[in-house]
């Protein structure tokens, strides 16, 4: 009630204000954003009572022009969640002119795309289509937008000029996939399907799938040092396994969208997790010199390492690729890469032992690949570099047998065994060239037996 009190307070006082206040700061991109909100504190249906509808109509009026003279992603996001909040909250005729300002504003981007596409086409520069691209990304983050129409130009530029830069690259193939989805969404509320629209829906997601997988197979195939860890290859990173588990072939088995599903290839599984670990070895200090260096990147933290590891690890959870190739694959990584990363990891061991997977054969192929790269090292004879690597192996397994504690212990003794027997075994395939592999890894879950078992060996 104190809160309702307040909200109705803040109206009164904000009605006559508001507005001047928006056309004030509206080309303050720091304190815009901050006003823009102020709506959501706000009791709508006051400006009815008191006959304040004008001035309602203004602040409407005001976010759409805000919107489109900011290009930045916090008066932008502040203006579309604003605008959804007069859409929904308030009523009548006014609920009515909030809808028709945001359908205005739909068109108007679309407009503006499309000319921002021309002026590219015709050796202009893409600072329009990149910021036209962060206004219909914030759009779609929420809302379906009808952009059908302009989706073959997309795909045109998307493939005709193939040097544009990362970021609008990115935010193309990011607009296509949030098309995709809220298609799929669509078609999947709908009471009926029709033929049409489901081909329309199939050939969109064939032709976002083979641009993900141009760039992915660009990425991991070019020579060029400085590309893996580009913006472009994280969102590549984010959005390839986000179209995966929307397609997923299980959703749609048996159903009339069954020609939806969709199941990736291992070849392609590979090539995606080989870029996966471009982004995770670009050094923190890299990552926040790329991001200090153009204040415009402002969706960095959606690219960077930490966003692309839970992506890859989303597939996992939703048995999208097999677990015993990507599992391993990113549980190797556990110690290389900082805390924040850890915590993923080990939230993702968490769920594995949880859904009674075959966690020793996974945990054992993770220390293997960890002393791969050892064994890589020592072969180039980089003596600091094969130290750094050893030391790396022998800590992924101290923190891996380090889950083994109290009841967990006793509950999984049997795998515990397990891998011990097995990494024993490989330790002496290839002697003596991989007995050290003996101190690197299965030495440190030896402690977690009974001595009875360790004495069967």
């Amino acid at each position: 009630e104190v809160f309702e009190n307040n909200k109705q307070d803040i109206t009164v006082a904000m009605m006559k204000n508001y507005p001047l206040l928006l056309r004030k700061f509206i080309s303050d991109k720091a304190k815009v954003s901050l006003l823009v909100e102020i709506v959501l504190s706000m009791k709508l249906e006051l400006y009815s009572m008191k006959r304040q509808e004008q001035n309602f109509k203004n602040v409407l009026q005001l976010m759409k022009e805000a919107f489109f003279k900011h290009g930045d992603k916090d008066p932008l996001r502040a203006c579309v969640k604003a605008i959804h909040f007069c859409c929904t909250e308030s009523q009548g005729e006014l609920q009515d002119f909030a809808r028709n300002k945001l359908k205005e504003l739909e068109d108007e981007i679309i407009a503006k795309l499309k000319s921002a596409i021309r002026e590219v086409v015709d050796g202009g520069d893409e600072y329009s289509l990149l910021v036209n691209l962060r206004r219909l990304y914030e759009l779609q983050l929420s809302r379906y937008v009808p952009i059908d129409n302009l989706y073959e130009e997309i795909v045109m530029v998307l493939r005709d000029f193939r040097n544009m830069e990362d970021e609008v690259v990115g935010l193309l193939l990011q607009n296509m996939y949030f098309h995709l989805a809220w298609s799929v969404q669509s078609i999947i509320d709908g009471e009926s399907v029709s033929a049409a629209s489901l081909n329309s829906i199939v050939s969109k997601r064939d032709t976002l799938l083979q641009e993900l997988v141009y760039f992915v197979n660009l990425a991991t195939e070019s020579n060029e040092g400085g590309k893996g860890g580009s913006e472009l290859a994280g969102r590549v990173c984010i959005v390839l396994p986000e179209t995966w588990c929307l397609l997923k072939m299980e959703k749609y088995r048996k159903t009339e969208l069954e020609r939806l599903g969709y199941q990736p290839n291992a070849d392609v599984v590979q090539k995606f997790w080989e870029l996966c670990q471009q982004q995770l070895n670009v050094s923190d200090e890299v990552e926040d010199d790329d991001v200090n260096k153009d204040v415009t990147k402002e969706y960095s933290e959606e690219t960077n390492k930490c966003a692309v590891l839970l992506a890859a690890c989303k597939l996992i959870a939703s048995n999208i690729v097999p677990k015993d190739y990507l599992a391993p694959e990113v549980i190797s990584h556990f110690v290389m890469h900082g805390a924040h990363v850890a915590d993923i990891i080990k939230h993702l061991i968490t769920f594995l032992k949880k859904r009674e997977d075959d966690w020793s054969a996974i945990f054992l192929e993770a220390l293997k690949k960890a002393y791969h790269w050892h064994t890589v090292d020592s072969s180039g004879n980089e003596d600091i570099s094969s130290e750094n690597s050893f030391l790396e192996c022998k800590n992924l397994a101290v923190e891996l047998s380090g889950t083994f504690i109290g009841a967990a212990r006793n509950k999984h003794m049997s795998d515990i065994l397990k891998l011990v027997k097995d990494g024993i075994e490989y330790a002496f395939v290839d002697a003596p060239k991989q007995l050290s592999f003996l101190e690197a890894a299965v030495v440190h879950f030896v402690p977690k037996l009974p001595a009875s078992d360790v004495l069967k060996m």
